[in-house]
């Protein structure tokens, strides 16, 4: 390495401060990164690919890759449902108000009490 190296995280800093529309479809498409990474890493955990995973859901490998796209719209909730629950995950949905959480667990109701735990220990991280 050079000495005027630098990380990947500097070069995209350096951009998103020279190009304000970068920063704007980099904020905007956060959500949908952060859900192609989460639903990757709950495939992997489970040890499948996605061929496995899609036959799990009755689709098929492409509609996977779709899923896991940084990119492109949003999955529907149906098929965020299916997704995690091939990977045997715990769905639930989480609504946020006034520092108040409620969970909707969806799927087996034992679920419920494990969601609920994962959620009170986040927020006291």
């Amino acid at each position: 390495m050079t000495s005027d190296s630098r990380t990947m995280k500097s070069v995209m800093d350096e951009l998103r401060r020279e190009s304000p529309e970068l920063d704007r479809r980099l904020r905007d498409s956060e959500p949908r990164r952060d859900l192609a990474l989460a639903l990757v890493g709950l495939r992997r955990n489970a040890g499948l690919t996605q061929t496995e995973l899609a036959g799990a859901m009755g689709k098929d490998q492409a509609f996977v890759s779709r899923m896991e796209s940084a990119s492109g719209a949003f999955p529907s909730a149906a098929s965020i449902e299916a997704y995690a629950q091939a990977c045997n995950a715990a769905v639930a949905y989480v609504f946020a108000s006034d520092g108040e959480l409620v969970t909707v667990p969806l799927g087996r109701e034992s679920e419920a009490a494990l969601i609920h735990s994962a959620i009170q220990h986040a927020g006291d991280a």
